[in-house]
């Protein structure tokens, strides 16, 4: 295979407003902004809109396990499969930054290699790492399967119509060009595309270009490289998406051996901080457990007296990267981070769990970025290498007209043994 066939390029920035109290950061990958708001806000992890993707409960037949998570659901009662971190490809914190299984779905597959990567299906997804990117990519599903030849058997088992070659006659009415982006397919239909529009710019890292549109005596179909989003014409409001995964798989381009659901493995050990303790910044908090909402949010600490350490990342003593927010002010009150900008490397940061357990962090570096920097974002991204702790708070000058302060302060700190 060849990239052109696979290709999907990084998710690129898109700017969207919430709702003061979250912070969020550009939900597909690439460029993060700060949001308005009143008080500093910190950007976390990236998320997948979840406009038009099915909801998919959390059942009880999952867990946490040694850097990610295993889910039965996906598979047969008793066996399923494992989304996991590690140095060939942290799918684990990328489903999670892609708005969890709510927006992809279950896993459906090992991962497997595919064309010198690293590649997982999910219900509605399936994921390539590879070593020339830093995020997940998502494969143009339908264009693979155009290229196959397998349009015929996309129409008959799935309702999908076949990619029809668009074409718009040049300026000069000289000649006859491919049009690149597929936008009159959507001009027919209004909620197929708001659905896809709701997206902004990121539609097309999302969804992929339009390729076809069909419509039968019942519903409404757009077919685009990665997605095909389905109206129903009794109510038109509703619109699913076909679950692009399992259409991959079922066409036999997932390997054999790779739908091989695994015995149930052991769960994860590890425990969430509950306090953290900075002695020479005068830093003794309680440390809570803040879980990303399903429209992608995460939510920031609502006292100006305790940490959120985020539930995408690690955990005390385990392997990756622990993320931690706080406020350095809110509602007039000094935050509990209001001196991390005096930390230094060398200093201690203590974690503590729920049991009394005791893990001691040596700050590395301290530095400060540009609220939309991604140098200062990437320090927040999940990770699979060493077991470190990154510690974010709002720096630098508070502009009134935004409600927000510039700068980022991020300090990382590496495990150590304790003395």
């Amino acid at each position: 295979m060849t990239k052109v066939l696979w290709g999907v390029p990084s998710f690129v920035g898109v700017v969207r407003e919430r709702p003061r109290g979250s912070f969020t950061n550009d939900p597909y990958g690439g460029g993060h902004r700060a949001i308005r708001a009143a008080v500093c806000t910190v950007l976390a992890l990236l998320v997948l809109g979840s406009v038009v993707t099915p909801v998919v409960a959390v059942g009880p037949r999952d867990y946490d396990v040694a850097n990610g998570h295993y889910y039965e659901q996906g598979a047969s009662e008793g066996s399923g499969f494992v989304v996991h971190d590690d140095a060939a490809a942290p799918f684990w914190g990328e489903l999670r930054r892609l708005g969890g299984v709510r927006a992809l779905g279950y896993p459906i597959s090992r991962r497997y290699e595919c064309d010198g990567a690293v590649c997982q299906a999910f219900q509605y997804a399936v994921f390539k790492w590879s070593p020339w990117y830093e995020e997940v990519e998502l494969l143009d599903v339908f264009d693979w399967l155009h290229l196959q030849g397998r349009d015929d058997w996309l129409e008959e088992a799935w309702g999908v119509p076949p990619w029809v070659r668009i074409e718009a006659t040049s300026e000069k009415g000289q000649r006859k060009q491919e049009r690149a982006d597929g936008q009159a397919l959507l001009e027919g239909n209004a909620s197929l595309k708001s659905a896809y529009g709701r997206l902004g710019p990121a539609a097309r890292k999302v969804y992929g270009v339009p390729r076809a549109y069909q419509e039968t005596e019942t519903v409404a179909v757009l077919r685009t490289q990665r997605a095909v989003l389905v109206q129903s014409l009794q109510a038109p409001g509703q619109v699913a998406l076909v679950p692009a995964g399992q259409v991959f798989r079922d066409a036999g381009l997932v390997p054999s051996e790779a739908i091989e659901a695994i015995e149930a493995p052991r769960p994860r050990d590890a425990t969430p901080p509950t306090r953290i303790i900075v002695p020479e910044l005068a830093i003794d908090a309680e440390v809570i457990s803040l879980d990303m909402s399903p429209d992608g949010e995460l939510p920031t600490p609502n006292t100006a007296r305790v940490v959120a350490w985020y539930s995408y990342g690690a955990r005390l003593g385990e392997g990756g990267n622990a993320v931690m927010a706080g406020h350095v002010d809110l509602n007039r009150e000094v935050g509990v981070f209001w001196r991390l900008r005096d930390a230094k490397p060398g200093q201690t940061i203590t974690l503590s769990g729920a049991a009394g357990q005791l893990y001691d962090y040596k700050v590395e570096w301290v530095r400060s970025y540009p609220a939309a920097s991604l140098a200062g974002l990437a320090a927040l991204r999940p990770s699979s290498g060493a077991t470190t702790l990154t510690l974010v708070t709002c720096s630098g000058r508070f502009d009134l007209a935004t409600r927000s302060y510039e700068d980022r302060q991020v300090v990382r700190a590496v495990l150590v043994p304790r003395g």
